[in-house]
């Protein structure tokens, strides 16, 4: 295991906790979140119910806060199982875990802005957890740059 992969997967599992809180705080069993830097800019954030249509679909309610602790452990777990016997099934996770740090880096950046444009509130846990996603983008950079000649011969293959 390199010590990129050991890094990120330390980072994902702090992800997973603070998000793991702010869920909390969204589906009330916490009564107040943390927040030094914009008064009620987190309660505004976390309650402007993003994933309502979802919920509707799945007939439970579900908070971006408690996908976010499902994405953080999954990179946690993706990168903890780098290697594997089979050569083709490590390709595999690499890519699966270069698709889930990808989304959970985009998703973030994504949600900062709608913090700042379409909220107009700020939420310092939730810019904390932007934080770490994109810091494990970057430091996984090289893996999805590698993806390129392997997709190139995954794609010449089918």
């Amino acid at each position: 295991m390199t010590p990129d992969r050991i890094i990120v997967a330390l980072l994902a599992m702090s992800g997973c906790a603070l998000s793991c809180y702010l869920a909390l705080y969204q589906y009330g069993k916490v009564a107040h979140v943390w927040e030094p830097l914009f008064g009620d800019g987190s309660k505004i954030v976390l309650h402007a119910g993003l994933l309502d249509p979802l919920s509707r679909v799945l007939g439970f309610h579900v908070h971006d806060a408690a996908l976010g602790a499902i994405g953080y452990l999954m990179e946690a777990v993706l990168a903890l199982t780098s290697k594997t016997r089979s050569p083709s099934l490590t390709k595999w996770l690499t890519v699966f875990y270069c698709v889930v740090i990808l989304g959970m880096g985009v998703t973030s950046v994504i949600l900062v802005i709608l913090q700042a444009v379409v909220f107009r509130a700020g939420c310092t846990l939730c810019l904390v957890s932007a934080a770490i996603s994109v810091a494990i983008l970057l430091i996984s950079s090289h893996e999805l740059v590698g993806l390129v000649p392997f997709r190139r011969t995954w794609v010449q293959r089918t």
